[in-house]
């Protein structure tokens, strides 16, 4: 799968990182969002989670992680414009969510 980006600056810890968000494809299927720190292009963080689901969803879908230190990402995506929330939730074997979202970049 291509690769494709936008910044972003993400708000973490009373902190802002100036990120690139990368659209990639998890080895075992489905698609995948990635942030790199846009200066030295070194790993951020995943802000997806892959979940037996995730290989069946369209290449513009993916399951959002949204607990522990990606709370709060999916607001900032969304109002970057980079992903709309699609109003599915999956709960996790440890009770955290995970939401569908449609991937605009």
């Amino acid at each position: 799968m291509e690769s494709v980006m936008a910044t972003l600056k993400l708000h973490f810890d009373n902190e802002s990182y100036d990120v690139y968000v990368r659209k990639e494809e998890y080895c075992n299927g489905g698609t995948a969002l990635v942030a790199q720190d846009a200066y030295d292009h070194s790993p951020f963080c995943t802000l997806s989670v892959w979940i037996d689901e995730s290989a069946e969803l369209p290449k513009a879908q993916c399951y959002l992680k949204t607990w522990s230190e990606n709370e709060g990402f999916l607001e900032q995506l969304e109002e970057e414009g980079i992903v709309r929330d699609l109003g599915h939730r999956i709960v996790n074997n440890f009770g955290c969510e995970a939401v569908l979202v449609e991937i605009l970049i």
